[in-house]
């Protein structure tokens, strides 16, 4: 699967998830310190942005604050932090989303992107 359709498709499925589900109130994500600043696609399609509470993500003129896409569920959001690795799963009525980010090296990371069995990825982010 091509580039271009992998960053469509994680749009697709965020969107969906967003516009199909009922958002709780913000809670906040836990990146560590070594993915904070803005990491961009090839093509500039996908961007996200990492601070101390939470992840925005951009593609295609759409800004979404992944750390205020947690739903309204009785499980919590489980969260993954090593010195290379930042993933973050969010439980839905009917799936689990996770997000992986892998570093690469100082200025790449790779994401991958698994919602119950599909996984779309690795795609290779650059810092900005």
């Amino acid at each position: 699967m091509s580039k271009t359709r992998q960053i469509l498709l994680f749009v697709a499925v965020l969107t969906l998830l967003a516009g199909c589900t009922e958002l709780a109130p913000p809670q906040s994500l836990h990146p560590p310190a070594w993915i904070y600043g803005e990491w961009s696609d090839e093509f500039g399609a996908a961007s996200y942005t990492f601070s101390e509470t939470t992840v925005i993500q951009r593609t295609l003129n759409l800004t979404m604050d992944l750390g205020e896409m947690y739903l309204a569920t009785d499980t919590p959001v489980t969260e993954t932090v090593t010195s290379t690795l930042y993933s973050f799963s969010v439980p839905t009525e009917t799936e689990t989303m996770t997000m992986e980010f892998t570093k690469v090296n100082a200025t790449t990371i790779s994401l991958t992107m698994i919602v119950d069995f599909v996984t779309i990825g690795p795609t290779l982010l650059y810092r900005q």
